[in-house]
């Protein structure tokens, strides 16, 4: 688990806490409706190395391809996924953030592959069987183009993702 957490000292004291952190600490991204408006999240696990699961970054809908491969959260067909609540996703024409996490408990490794020329979503490998957790903030902060990121394992894993993104309402 990932937290962020803070000392504030007072003002005469020299100390403090910045009120506005751009996402990805360089980039100028402010974290308005204007920018960002959907953040959804989805957990993919495997039991073995055999199926793979298809992520559309449009619509936020994650496929597997079989039974070794489950979803929890963000599942639904291409046509669109569903949050917590049961109420379709808006359709995303900007994916702002995508964070990757992958447990310390993988014993296989989680490839990341996007669909041809995408890579600006993520073209990673979180090797497993090394007992450390591994995770990657991306922002790439670019239309999707109805491009799709394909998710793999080599053996028992699981992969957490988190997608901040600006929707077409």
């Amino acid at each position: 688990m990932q937290q962020l957490s803070a000392s504030v000292q007072g003002l005469d004291s020299g100390g403090g806490i910045q009120g506005n952190i751009p996402i990805g600490g360089l980039n100028t991204i402010p974290l308005t409706t204007t920018e960002a408006d959907l953040m959804y999240s989805f957990v993919v696990t495997w039991s073995a190395a055999t199926d793979d699961a298809t992520w559309v970054l449009q619509t936020g809908a994650v496929t597997s391809a079989g039974g070794t491969c489950i979803v929890t959260g963000g599942t639904g067909t291409t046509a669109g996924a569903y949050d917590v609540n049961g109420v379709a996703l808006p359709s995303a024409v900007n994916i702002v953030a995508i964070y990757y996490e992958a447990p310390a408990t993988n014993t296989g490794n989680v490839t990341v592959a996007p669909s041809s020329s995408a890579h600006e979503f993520g073209t990673l490998t979180f090797i497993g069987g090394d007992s450390k957790q591994q995770s990657c903030l991306i922002v790439p902060n670019t239309a999707h183009g109805s491009k799709s990121v394909v998710l793999g394992a080599t053996g028992a894993a699981t992969l957490k993702v988190v997608c901040l993104a600006k929707d077409g309402v």
